[in-house]
């Protein structure tokens, strides 16, 4: 892997991350900021990460490039309160299927916001813009705009899928609208509202 980040309100900013088999930046603890980077060509491996990925409260995670990730691009770890916002993110999937240029599983976002981010150019089958995955709570996801993701939802929520918000967002050129999916739990959105 490669640099990981603990503690708290330490920062990362304008910096080029690149090259590894695993992520390119572990962000742990609380109140970092991540701001203004370009990440790629990570996760050769197709690990369970992303180029970025963060678990924690509070992180800034803002106006980086991240592009070219085995799997997820960004993935997000029992996040609190964080926000992600103003970023541009890019070819993920490149040697696994069933993955988001942001994914996150199971977890209670306590608020999390994800915002005003661009998310294109996902090519594998079921590779996802915003994937919600199972029992995924709490997540405000709006003003992102989504193209070229042509194989499956440039939104997913997977049930069950309880308390989230997702509005004002638009899928693009060649790519499909929102959807969700379940084998158990089917119609488990309980106090989802989606405009």
């Amino acid at each position: 892997n490669g640099i990981t980040l603990r503690g708290e309100a330490n920062e990362i900013v304008n910096s080029e991350l690149a090259y590894s088999s695993g992520s390119l930046l572990n962000v742990k603890g609380k109140k970092h900021r991540i701001v203004n980077n370009n990440l790629h060509d990570g996760n050769y491996a197709g690990t369970w990460n992303g180029l970025i990925s963060a678990a924690g409260e509070e992180h800034y995670i803002a106006y980086n490039t991240l592009t070219r990730s085995g799997r997820d691009v960004m993935k997000l770890d029992q996040p609190n309160r964080m926000i992600v916002e103003y970023n541009d993110l890019s070819y993920g999937g490149l040697v696994t299927r069933d993955s988001g240029l942001i994914y996150t599983a199971g977890d209670d976002a306590r608020r999390s916001e994800i915002r005003y981010n661009t998310l294109h150019d996902m090519y594998t089958h079921l590779g996802m813009g915003i994937y919600t995955d199972n029992q995924s709570t709490n997540f405000i996801i709006h003003h992102n705009v989504l193209w070229n993701i042509p194989y499956s939802d440039s939104i997913r929520l997977n049930s069950p899928s309880n308390y989230n918000l997702v509005f004002n967002n638009t899928a693009g050129t060649n790519t499909q609208g929102m959807g969700t999916w379940a084998i158990v739990f089917r119609g488990g959105m309980f106090g989802d509202r989606i405009f």
